[in-house]
């Protein structure tokens, strides 16, 4: 995207009519020009300002324009892994790594994981949109590199009173993906251990009885 053009797009972005505001954000992510990508990644920083709608189209962007918009969702992502866009860009990346498949761009799992670790210590919600991305990753093409983090996942959700269950949930799908029936014989040990009422055991036993019917 050539200056003058990137910075009619900017200025659609100021504008009070919120359908240029949509159309802006798309273009902006849309392109693969670095400078451009960087402002649409702005929006996602400030989604209070802006209506839903814009977001999800600069979220579509950003999807639609790989691999050319991946280098800088990668580097916003390890510069900002807990703010809103550094969440989204975990999504964008996952939606991203889904649509590749198994021709998945060899940096998306390592930066998620690598992601996923370094954040691990501000909760199992702080890390919900990392461990769906994982999933996302999963579903299109094999990931047995990320069962240790996972697995380190799963450790944290044990050590909190509230763990949040959606990334539980996503945890143990994606451990079932990568080791199969594996995991239950495990999850089955594991359950002697856990306290009776704990979220963490009610998530795995419903789990438990949901693949005894596979």
């Amino acid at each position: 995207m050539d200056p003058i053009e990137r910075h009619r797009q900017m200025e659609r972005l100021r504008h009070p009519d919120v359908w240029e505001h949509i159309e802006a954000g798309w273009t902006l992510a849309r392109s693969g020009d670095p400078k451009a990508v960087a402002v649409a990644l702005e929006v996602l920083e400030s989604p209070e300002r802006y209506h839903p709608e814009v977001i999800n189209q600069v979220i579509d962007g950003l999807v639609m324009g790989a691999p050319a918009t991946l280098s800088p969702v990668l580097a916003h992502l390890e510069q900002s892994p807990s703010s809103p866009g550094g969440q989204t860009c975990a999504y964008v990346l996952g939606e991203v790594a889904y649509k590749q498949g198994v021709d998945r761009d060899p940096r998306i799992l390592p930066a998620l994981l690598q992601t996923l670790s370094a954040i691990l210590s501000e909760g199992t919600q702080a890390t919900s949109t990392l461990v769906a991305a994982v999933r996302e990753c999963a579903r299109a093409a094999a990931v047995p590199e990320a069962e240790a983090a996972l697995e380190a996942v799963l450790k944290r959700a044990e050590q909190e009173e509230e763990p949040y269950l959606w990334t539980i949930e996503n945890a143990l799908e994606v451990l079932y993906l990568i080791t199969g029936d594996g995991i239950l014989s495990r999850l089955r040990v594991w359950l002697q251990t856990l306290p009776p009422n704990h979220p963490l055991t009610s998530a795995i036993q419903e789990f438990l009885a949901a693949k005894r019917g596979v």
